[in-house]
């Protein structure tokens, strides 16, 4: 499980994806992207194929963020 923001001071969370998927080894690490940045509808849809989840911070409690961090680990 990694749980990745997109707005990181020498590479960009996409861009981590993008390295990510090019080592097979990783192919099975779930990916939780939390992040302040605005999205766009495209940028949304890229990160759904690609990641187990994508919330904005703020936008969900503590405890729903842990609820969703069991969850995923555990599916």
């Amino acid at each position: 499980m990694l749980i990745l923001d997109l707005l990181m001071p020498d590479m960009t969370g996409f861009e981590v994806i993008d390295e990510l998927a090019a080592h097979p080894e990783c192919s099975d690490t779930r990916i939780f992207v939390l992040t302040a940045r605005d999205l766009t509808e495209e940028e949304r849809r890229t990160l759904e194929e690609r990641v187990a989840a994508v919330t904005r911070k703020g936008q969900i409690s503590r405890e729903q963020f842990l609820a969703r961090i069991k969850a995923l680990c555990n599916s």
